[in-house]
């Protein structure tokens, strides 16, 4: 018996050893190595377009760990895919159609990692066009938490709280925050617990109360027996109707192949390369481009694209008020199209100096002149800046015809005999500008509102809409600012007509100048840097 309990005891023992080398062998296996998780990228910051970002210098999918909204995105095509990770050999989550409203949570190596309804996963950034503020968006938002508050700003009062699975219409973007409207609410609510999408269930319908009881029928004589009808005569028969033409077919109210409008874009430009010009079209009651509402003045160059349509200018490049160009010079009002080519001023020799124009290549407008880029006059370049800068502007096209476009072509004036001002642009509205004190023609295309004509500054006020009017002239002509024009007031004018007018505002009278001489106030003529033969336009 004590034999047999030796060996029971050293059976156990043995079985604990082994079960103890066991456990240390597992203990002696290291740890994986840690990863540093990828650095999140601004999906609004611009990039230089002369130096891309190469995907193939850093390996492997793009994995962002933020799930912080920072913009909203539109996407550009149909059937776009949302995949696990930044890479296309992932796999496919769902596809979503032109025109989905979703939220991005970070931008790396050309993917943005975005949220569709219950859907989170990355997207290529060819195909989301992402911005920090947008208006006029038409989606849904579903809250994703238990209870959600509707704030009167974005970092406002909460005045309303909704519970999780809730819809509201979202109608903007702005600070992390989705513009919503709900039953007569309108605030922001936090992006980053709101599931944008494009459809919503239905609503179920109010509950309605049982009808209330009927007492039962009072019972009824059954009636007294009527003697049958006399018969009748049957009726005279009636001739049959006159037959009736068909409606005269009616032409479709806009044109089918015009550019279509999208999302909330107001403006699609197109650039003339042949002519020299820029016209731009806002939106018909069919939201086609077929409306001419402004016309400028360029010049394009041997490396300017002659055909191909291009997104919302600024979208995925540089928008400034100054930026530098090739050969040491600089742009006023910048706006990136494609590639390396902008829209931009005429050159300056000095970054920020209004008062440094390359006027020998002002004289150039309305020919070839550049490398590639387009030149505008400041007034032109600064309301396409100003325009993309808010998102307004749908597409650029370019093409190429000895047509200039629906508005013709406008004139530059030759500004290089005036040493005294040709310097500076004659449309820049710095109240520096020398030009505001000298006589300029002026040729203003008939425009609606006539009467909003800025005599002092020689331009027209922005967003007039083309037509019919009958000219007036201004208080400015009895004052003596508007010097000649081309046509009597009173005239009736159609769509297109040019008009001249000479404007002054810097006449000077004896009352005004006591020395009784004009030539005291003549400013000095300043030194201005030589021509220099070589293009200096690009970036």
């Amino acid at each position: 018996m004590k034999k047999k309990l030796r060996l029971l005891a050293a059976f156990l023992l043995l079985f604990a050893l082994l079960l103890s080398a066991c456990g240390q062998k597992q203990n002696e296996t290291p740890p994986d190595d840690p990863v540093d998780p990828p650095t999140v990228v601004d999906p609004l910051e611009p990039t230089d377009p002369a130096e891309p970002t190469d995907p193939q210098e850093a390996d492997g999918p793009v994995v962002i760990d933020s799930m912080t909204v920072t913009a909203v995105g539109l996407v550009t095509g149909d059937g776009v895919r949302i995949r696990t990770q930044g890479d296309t050999d992932s796999e496919i989550l769902t596809e979503l159609d032109e025109g989905t409203v979703v939220s991005v949570m970070g931008l790396e190596r050309g993917w943005y990692k975005v949220r569709s309804g219950d859907t989170v996963g990355y997207m290529s950034a060819d195909y989301v066009e992402a911005r920090s503020e947008a208006s006029g968006l038409e989606a849904y938002g579903r809250v994703m938490t238990a209870s959600l508050g509707i704030c009167g700003t974005p970092d406002g009062e909460t005045v309303k709280t909704l519970e999780r699975d809730t819809y509201v219409d979202i109608t903007g973007f702005e600070q992390g925050c989705f513009a919503v409207a709900y039953k007569g609410v309108s605030g922001y609510m936090d992006a980053d617990s709101l599931a944008p999408e494009m459809t919503k269930p239905d609503e179920p319908d109010d509950p309605v109360d049982p009808p209330a009881p009927v007492d039962p029928p009072t019972p009824v004589d059954p009636p007294t027996p009527v003697d049958p009808p006399a018969p009748v005569d049957p009726p005279a028969p009636v001739d049959p109707p006159t037959p009736v033409d068909p409606p005269t077919p009616v032409d479709p109210p806009s044109d089918p192949t015009a550019p279509k409008r999208t999302w909330i874009y107001k403006y699609y430009i197109k650039v003339n390369v042949q002519a020299n010009t820029v016209t731009v079209y806002e939106a018909d009651e069919n939201d086609y481009f077929t409306v001419p509402v402004r016309a400028m003045i360029c010049s394009t160059g041997t490396a300017t694209p002659t055909s191909g349509v291009f997104g919302a200018p600024g979208s995925k490049g540089v928008i400034a008020e100054w930026w530098s160009l090739f050969g040491g010079v600089y742009g006023h009002y910048v706006t990136h199209i494609t590639g390396q080519i902008l829209f931009h001023s005429v050159p300056y020799t000095r970054n920020g100096d209004n008062g440094s124009l390359e006027y020998w290549e002002f004289d150039k407008l309305g020919t070839a002149a550049s490398m590639g880029c387009v030149r505008l006059q400041i007034v032109d370049a600064k309301w396409i800046h100003d325009n993309a800068k808010q998102g307004n502007i749908q597409a650029v096209e370019f093409y190429s015809s000895s047509d200039p476009g629906p508005l013709g072509k406008p004139t530059a004036p030759k500004i290089s005999d005036n040493e005294a001002c040709r310097g500076w642009d004659p449309t820049d509205p710095d109240e520096r500008n020398p030009w505001k004190n000298q006589p300029t023609t002026v040729n203003v295309r008939s425009y609606v509102g006539l009467d909003e004509f800025v005599a002092k500054d020689g331009a027209i006020a922005d967003g007039l809409i083309p037509g019919e009017f009958t000219y007036a002239a201004s208080e400015y002509a009895e004052a003596g600012v508007i010097v000649s024009q081309s046509i009597e007031p009173g005239t009736t004018v159609d769509v297109g007509t040019v008009i001249s007018f000479t404007v002054s505002s810097g006449i000077v009278t004896e009352e005004d100048d006591p020395a009784g001489s004009q030539e005291s106030g003549e400013p000095e003529p300043e030194p201005e840097p030589t021509p220099e033969p070589e293009e200096t336009d690009e970036t």
